[in-house]
């Protein structure tokens, strides 16, 4: 196996594993795909990673009481009560996993629950958008079961109430030397959250947005997209696709402008025999620089060539606005092209061509194009294939809280459901049929759950603390019209806490 990484690496696509970091169990983990997880722990075992500082978590399994603040006379302190559950919720959340990531390379990391993200080379800036070269530090949070998204605040509800089914979710942030990076305009990470045993369509990515309680709930990323997110030309023309392997292939596609009467160039022969100008333009994969920036994420431009007397590109225009950087590569790259049949071609006069990005994403058609040109292709490529069935693979533009849901299907009628509970109690609902957790929100001497279908089987958590002291009460029942009580009367350790939300 670690051969087999070895060769990815040396490829040219960094591959980072999660360092051992310890976090608490995610036992019975809920559509957390479990087979992918033990699959990726075992390479880990085998693999270099990378890691940060600090002692391993203590274990947070043992079923000891709550540890309770005293004031320095040593009588009892009263605590605030979201204070005090923050930090129960503390002792839940999953470890935050660090890489070290070079931003020359492309990089894959996997996390310990097998969300793998994919970082492209000179995808990040900082804070006044500034290029980021060498290292950064890459952040990452996984939360898969119901007691993770419990200890991280997570809802699975947008920000205008309507139900969600969850695949998981992440949070991702970037630092160098603890300046805060970003992606860049038209620039986007590719995350693929593993599948449970059931595979569920339709799919989407969701951005979190923090409420006034702290709770995370979640905007539609596609529908706030059309609704007028700012791009540029670059990200208007983004299809992001990579290989799942493999070294990418990043190609420049030659196409004629569909107007009659112009000349094709794409099919002019070249003087060497070797077929066609868009022949050459196959066999020549982006490797570095700006060029295989923007041509790997579905970039596409008109330009016009001149050709000179011997058949050969001698001048470069742009028919739109394109960078002078940019540009400038482009130039570099046409006046290697070789010379072409001059039957159909005038010297001095421009002919108009479409570059468009092409990207090989399927396994054999990256073993054909190596095999092709004669491309060493190494067995050990094979690898890091998983079937697409095996994940939800999602494109994302920003950091932050992103989560893999879709909306509910549940065809049942929808109400509101009041739960009577102190002040000081929180209540949780989750549901026992789909991958659904929701927070009730307190309306005068009750806590309200809004929009949800009527008898559908859930689980309501009513956790309450009283000076430093944590009661616990859960009751398995289906959504209603009516109300319910609860009154946690029962005190509650952290393994009491653990079997209510894992079941």
């Amino acid at each position: 196996m670690m051969n087999q990484l070895t060769q990815i690496l040396c490829a040219g696509t960094t591959v980072l594993f999660l360092a051992a970091f310890s976090s608490c169990s995610n036992s019975s983990q809920k559509n957390g795909g479990k087979k992918q997880l033990e699959k990726t722990v075992k390479i880990a075992e085998k693999s270099t990673v990378h890691s940060g500082s600090g002692a391993p978590a203590q274990n947070q399994t043992a079923s000891k009481p709550f540890p309770r603040s005293r004031a320095s006379s040593g009588t009892r302190a009263l605590r605030d009560n979201k204070t005090a559950l923050a930090e129960l919720k503390s002792a839940f959340r999953p470890a935050k996993q660090i890489f070290i990531v070079k931003t020359s390379s492309d990089t894959v990391i996997v996390g310990k629950a097998g969300t793998r993200i994919h970082i492209p080379a000179a995808s990040f800036v900082n804070e006044t958008g500034g290029t980021v070269n060498g290292e950064m530090v890459f952040s990452l949070i996984e939360c898969y079961t119901p007691l993770e998204m419990f200890a991280c605040n997570l809802s699975t509800q947008t920000v205008n109430g309507k139900l969600l089914e969850t695949g998981g979710s992440v949070y991702m942030d970037a630092k160098q030397a603890d300046e805060p990076l970003k992606l860049k305009r038209g620039r986007s990470l590719k995350i693929d959250f593993p599948k449970g045993e059931e595979d569920l369509p339709g799919m989407k990515e969701f951005t979190g947005v923090k409420n006034a309680d702290d709770i995370i709930e979640w905007n539609d990323f596609a529908a706030q997209n059309k609704a007028g997110r700012k791009e540029d030309v670059f990200a208007q023309t983004r299809n992001m696709v990579e290989s799942r392997g493999a070294p990418q292939v990043y190609l420049i596609e030659l196409k004629a402008p569909d107007k009659e009467g112009q000349l094709d160039l794409s099919a002019v022969k070249l003087n060497n025999g070797e077929g066609t100008l868009a022949a050459w333009f196959e066999k020549q994969p982006l490797k570095e620089g700006l060029l295989r920036e923007r041509f790997s994420n579905g970039y596409q431009v008109e330009v016009q060539l001149k050709m000179d007397q011997k058949g050969k590109v001698s001048e470069v225009k742009s028919t739109l606005l394109v960078e002078r950087a940019l540009l400038d590569e482009l130039r570099r790259f046409l006046l290697k092209a070789p010379a072409v049949n001059r039957t159909n071609i005038r010297a001095g006069e421009s002919y108009p061509a479409i570059l468009k990005a092409k990207t090989l994403t399927k396994q054999k058609d990256i073993k054909e194009y190596y095999t092709k040109n004669n491309l060493e292709w190494s067995p050990d490529y094979d690898f890091n294939f998983e079937s697409k069935d095996d994940y939800y693979t999602l494109s994302v533009p920003d950091l932050g809280w992103v989560n893999c849901d879709r909306f509910s299907k549940d065809p049942r009628p929808k109400t509101d459901m009041f739960v009577a509970a102190s002040k000081e109690t929180t209540v949780y609902m989750v549901f026992t049929e789909i991958s659904s957790q929701i927070f009730a929100f307190r309306l005068g001497g009750s806590y309200k759950f809004s929009n949800i279908p009527v008898n559908a089987p859930i689980r309501l958590i009513a956790i309450r603390l009283d000076n430093g002291e944590v009661f616990l009460e859960s009751k398995d029942t289906q959504v209603m019209n009516g109300n319910l009580s609860l009154y946690p009367k029962t005190k509650a350790v952290k393994e009491d806490i653990r079997r209510a939300f894992e079941f």
